[in-house]
Parts: structure tokens; sequence; C-alpha cells
């Protein structure tokens, strides 16, 4: 065998080696965005309990209520407070969505979405919810503005 045969089955190795490598990279690649998902997912999900336990508390609770009816009736203290759920909600909404729409596992996506939308037509069914959310529309408040026309709900 000459040098010119051995040159020859080098490049072979070395480009067997090469789509070797490119595999383990796609491996790796998928089992970061398997993780990244999950993680996710979680943090999501945490950021949902907490409000659901944040409206187990009592005064929240006649607070959301009252909020749900009318926010003009409510006082200066309970519009703050309702703003700041209304805000925290229409961002957890936000966050799904986006997330949702950026995936590219196809069905379980698509049922993510309309979850998200089922949900916060119903959050923003509410007179008083709608009168906050304009309220705060008004004054500029609202960063998910883009996420509440996207999803095309009436407010």
């Amino acid at each position: 065998m000459n040098l010119l045969e051995l040159g020859a089955l080098a490049q072979i190795a070395g480009a067997i080696a090469i789509i070797v490598s490119l595999i383990l990279v796609l491996i790796e690649l998928r089992k970061t965005l398997q993780q990244h998902l999950l993680s996710n997912t979680l943090a999501r999900s945490i950021e949902v309990e907490k409000m659901h336990y944040q409206q187990m508390d009592e005064s929240m609770a006649n607070l959301i209520v009252k909020g749900r009816k009318s926010y003009v009736d409510l006082d200066e203290n309970e519009k703050i407070r309702l703003e700041s759920y209304v805000l925290q909600k229409l961002a957890i909404y936000s966050r799904g969505y986006a997330i949702a729409a950026a995936s590219t596992y196809g069905q379980p996506t698509q049922h993510l979405k309309h979850r998200i939308k089922t949900n916060a037509e119903d959050f923003l069914s509410y007179q008083g919810i709608q009168e906050c959310y304009k309220d705060l529309e008004k004054r500029d408040l609202i960063n998910e503005n883009y996420f509440v026309k996207e999803i095309e709900i009436a407010v």
C-alpha cells in the first residue's frame, strides 16, 4: 500500500468520524431541548399553582368575586390588588402561549394553545375584569396586549 492509498483511507476515516460526531451532536441537542421543555413546563406549573394558592386566600377570593362583578365599585386598595392579579394572570397566559407557539411538536402544541385561549377567554369574560383590563390598557400598563389581540379575545 503506497502513501496515496493511505491518504485516501485517512480521508474516508476522517469523513466517517465527522459524520459520527454530527450525529452525536444532534442527539445531545435533542436531549437538551427535551430538558429545556421539561424545565419550562415545570416553571409554568409552579406559577399556575401559586396563582391557585393565592386565590384560596379568603380575602383574595372575596376580592376576585367582587372584582368580577364590577371594577368601578372597588376601593383604591382593592383596585391595586385586582390590577396586580389581572397583570399576573395575563403574563402567565402570554408566556404559556408564546412557548406553545414556538414549539414544533404538533398536536400537543395546538391543544396547549387552545387550553390557554379558553382559560384567558373565561378569565376576561367577567364585566369587572374587562373594566380593569380597559383601565390598565388606557394607562398603558399591559405588556400582554399583543397576546390578547393575537388570540382574538374581545375585551
